[in-house]
C-alpha cells in the first residue's frame, strides 16, 4: 500500500519534473523532432500522474486506463528510439581540431 499511495504518485511527480527538463533542453536546442518527441513524453507523463490520482480516488475505469495510457507511452519511447538509431544527432565538433585550427594557427605554432 506504501508504493501504491505514496511512492507511486512522487515518482509519477518526478517523470513529469525530468520529462518537462528534457522539454526544455530540446526546445533551447531547437530540433523540431527533439520537441514533438520530449512533448508527446511529457504529455503522457501528465496523463499518467492524473490517471495515478484517479486510481487513488478510486475510479474503478482509472487503473486499466491508465495502464494503456503507459502502453501507448512505452511505443511512443520505441519510435523515439527507432528515429534516434535511423538518424543520430550530430556529434559536437573536436576540441583539440578547434584548438589546433584556432589559437595555435593564429600565434603561429602551425606551420604545416
Amino acid at each position: 500500500e506504501f508504493f501504491a499511495k505514496r511512492l507511486g504518485p512522487a515518482l509519477a511527480i518526478v517523470g513529469i519534473v525530468i520529462s518537462a527538463y528534457f522539454l526544455y533542453k530540446a526546445i533551447e536546442s531547437g530540433d523540431i523532432a527533439s520537441i514533438i518527441f520530449e512533448s508527446i513524453n511529457t504529455f503522457f507523463m501528465l496523463a499518467d500522474a492524473v490517471f495515478i490520482g484517479l486510481e487513488l480516488m478510486s475510479f474503478a475505469w482509472a487503473g486499466p486506463v491508465g495502464f494503456a495510457v503507459a502502453i501507448v507511452g512505452l511505443l511512443v519511447m520505441l519510435v523515439q528510439f527507432i528515429y534516434q538509431i535511423i538518424n543520430p544527432p550530430t556529434p559536437p565538433p573536436d576540441p583539440v581540431q578547434q584548438f589546433v585550427d584556432g589559437p595555435l594557427t593564429q600565434a603561429g605554432f602551425v606551420t604545416a
